[in-house]
């Protein structure tokens, strides 16, 4: 799915504005929830490569029906995983570089 594919989508949401009785449960908008399509968008990648992380349990998120939803917190903490695994495997290649560049003077 393409970005103008994933805008349109985005563009059609719809949230429902009708007021809620009172009661005592707490009601949780969906506007406070990010879909596939917005994650998407976010990551610049493809919506299915989205689905793929919910599906898999490596994003967590809820399945209403046939909607996925992820709170912005699910989503910062799965962004800051991917950002810390990220830079452990940048600081292994560059100290194996360093290492590598040392001569062994000890023969």
């Amino acid at each position: 799915m393409n970005k103008k594919n994933v805008r349109k989508i985005l563009d059609d949401e719809r949230f429902d504005e009708t007021p809620v009785e009172q009661t005592n449960v707490e009601v949780i908008s969906f506007q406070h929830y990010l879909s596939p399509p917005r994650i998407a968008l976010i990551l610049d990648v493809d919506i299915d490569y989205v689905r793929d992380l919910l599906r898999s349990g490596e994003l967590h998120g809820i399945k209403l029906g046939q909607q996925w939803r992820v709170t912005p917190r699910e989503f910062k903490l799965w962004e800051q995983t991917k950002n810390e695994i990220a830079n452990a495997r940048i600081e292994k290649i560059q100290l194996g570089k360093r290492n590598n560049g040392k001569s062994d003077t000890t023969t």
